[in-house]
């Protein structure tokens, strides 16, 4: 594997240059060196001299080093070289903006943040990354997290981080009131001071799971806070009063207005951070010891029906994926209180005749059955959703029809849509 380091002879770049220097000795890993130019001209012979040099410094029996002159936009250009290398991390210094754009586009970190497949370790302070890696110190990580399946990529660099040298890992979530009352479609006032007791529950056992993921480091703390605004500033907090030498960010690195509307918090703590930052993309390329092959633990299944045909098919493939040592919950939405009776005979019938111990039976009232069936799984900490989806011919099912797209785009936990034609 290679990494991959963009260097316009500032100081900031060579600070960049250097940790990744020690980076790749410690992962016996190769160095590539990038400088991006405007078009070709008569100083190129002086450009490629100049970025000789700089690999010269660096190199030595134990890191090979190369280099590579392109001719376009720096971000495009340290991209573009990562790809071709199948480069596992790109190194940047936390200065660097388009020739004569930066009010528009913004800082060669944070484009290529919002572009690249890969990690991006941004550069600001290079003390602590590299006395981490000659194994002079240990290297205090605050990771960010969102509590999503996805959010284990972040974890997961964060345990690369722990096999190479000691670690002291603060896990943080940043609670946004109205955001966790709408998804974990609760009611009634929203208290800013203190936590709803569901979702003190909900984010309690989350963290506590994603604390059990963590591996080799030192020390792991998890904690909370909770904020009015965008989650950013929380983080940047919390790094600054854990001293801490390094930010590992997920970006799920959205684009136009969709951007514009979600708000972007890798950009934000990329922006404002004192310290250096790790991005990880969350929908990014898989290194070739993917941990995403890795089978996830199964211990509770949730199936939602309407006891139509569709619904039942998702009931009995629950039944089939789900271990016998895990827990199976069966549930139903209901749109009227006064249907509660009726559901319920029907749902533990159901129940019954799987003939599986230990089933759980909820009926929900809800006007969104998605939400309600999301928020549910939530609740019991379930790891995956199963559901039915309404074949390829005729009307979709009113139920399952429109229920399982919306369950495949907005729930948090794994979704299994039963489809039969």
């Amino acid at each position: 594997m290679t990494l991959v380091c963009g260097i316009d002879f500032s100081e900031a770049s060579r600070d960049a240059s250097r940790v990744a220097a020690a980076i790749a000795r410690k992962r016996g890993e190769a160095l590539v060196l990038v400088h991006s130019a405007p078009l070709p001209a008569s100083g190129q012979e002086r450009l490629h001299a100049a970025l000789e040099g700089e690999a010269a410094a660096l190199r030595d029996p134990e890191l090979p080093v190369s280099t590579e002159l392109c001719f376009g936009w720096p971000d495009e250009d340290v991209e573009r070289v990562a790809e071709a290398a199948n480069a596992s991390l790109i190194v940047l210094g936390a200065v660097g903006h388009r020739r004569g754009t930066h009010w528009i586009v913004g800082s060669m970190p944070e484009r290529t943040a919002q572009r690249t497949r890969r990690p991006l370790l941004v550069v600001r302070d290079r003390s602590p990354l590299e006395a981490w890696a000659r194994g002079a110190a240990s290297l205090t990580c605050v990771v960010g997290t969102d509590l999503a399946a996805s959010s284990r990529r972040v974890i997961d660099a964060a345990n690369q981080l722990s096999a190479l040298g000691r670690t002291r890992i603060i896990l943080e979530y940043v609670i946004y009131h109205p955001g966790e009352y709408a998804r974990l479609d609760l009611t009634g006032p929203i208290y800013h001071r203190r936590l709803h007791p569901v979702v003190e529950e909900v984010v309690t056992r989350g963290l506590e799971e994603q604390e059990r993921m963590i591996t080799g480091a030192e020390s792991v703390n998890s904690r909370y806070r909770m904020t009015l605004g965008e989650a950013a500033e929380p983080l940047l907090s919390a790094a600054l009063e854990g001293g801490a030498g390094l930010i590992i960010v997920g970006a799920h690195q959205r684009h136009g207005l969709n951007r514009i509307w979600h708000g972007s918090v890798a950009h934000n703590v990329l922006h404002g951070a004192r310290t250096s930052v790790l991005v990880i993309p969350l929908h990014g390329a898989d290194p070739g010891d993917a941990p995403a092959l890795q089978p996830p633990p199964v211990t509770m299944v949730l199936a939602a029906t309407d006891f139509s045909p569709e619904g039942d098919r998702a009931l009995a493939w629950a039944g089939a994926v789900t271990p016998a040592s895990s827990r199976l919950c069966l549930v139903t939405v209901i749109s009227q209180e006064d249907e509660r009776p009726a559901a319920t005979e029907q749902l533990r019938g159901r129940a019954e005749a799987m003939n599986r111990e230990g089933t759980i039976c909820e009926v929900v009232t809800s006007k969104d059955v998605a939400a309600s069936i999301a928020a549910t799984g939530e609740r019991i900490g379930a790891s995956l959703l199963c559901v039915g989806a309404s074949g390829g011919g005729g009307t979709a099912h009113p139920f399952f029809g429109s229920v399982a797209r919306a369950l495949l785009t907005r729930s948090r936990v794994p979704v299994l849509a039963v489809r039969e034609t």
